[in-house]
């Protein structure tokens, strides 16, 4: 079974921190909107971190394991960009759902449609490779090592996109 997040935490209080400070700013002082402020900002270095080791964990498996790999690099770049969600627009979903959201960038995000139409191919890679017993590499979309490319690149896209938006990863 998954672990789930445990109270007492923010992303608990609302499925959007924005909106949720946007609706007590009248109410508490601050120092406490400062610290609201401060607990997203934790929230969104701790998804970037996430996908930053599942990255970094596919990079360090065998080419025969191109299942994982591809897997793994697609849950680096979701971590990411759900990282990228929580810090411009507030939205966090632990929801199978949230995955068809891969491919959502904001406008201002460096190269957007181009990662949103390779991540939205990484994600039908990852399927397959989780999901369909009698696929082989040839199958893929995007081959390991452009998948590779890909992830690395947005990666530190997300990274250079959360620096301008005041947050160091």
């Amino acid at each position: 079974m998954a672990k789930k997040l445990k109270p007492p935490h923010l992303l608990l209080a609302s499925n959007n921190p924005h909106l949720l400070r946007a609706n007590v700013l009248h109410l508490i002082s601050k120092p406490s909107i400062k610290a609201l402020d401060k607990e997203v900002e934790r929230n969104v270095i701790a998804l970037f971190k996430l996908g930053t080791y599942h990255f970094d964990f596919a990079k360090g498996l065998p080419s025969v394991d191109w299942r994982q790999k591809i897997s793994r690099m697609y849950y680096g770049a979701y971590n990411a960009r759900r990282a990228v969600d929580l810090k411009v627009d507030g939205h966090f979903s632990t929801e199978s759902g949230d995955h068809r959201n891969i491919e959502n960038l904001p406008d201002k995000f460096p190269k957007q449609s181009t990662y949103s139409n390779q991540l939205k191919a990484l994600r039908e890679d990852r399927n397959l490779s989780d999901y369909s017993h009698d696929s082989v590499e040839i199958d893929l979309a995007i081959k390991v090592v452009d998948a590779e490319t890909l992830v690395q690149e947005f990666i530190s896209d997300v990274r250079r996109f959360l620096r301008g938006l005041g947050v160091t990863v």
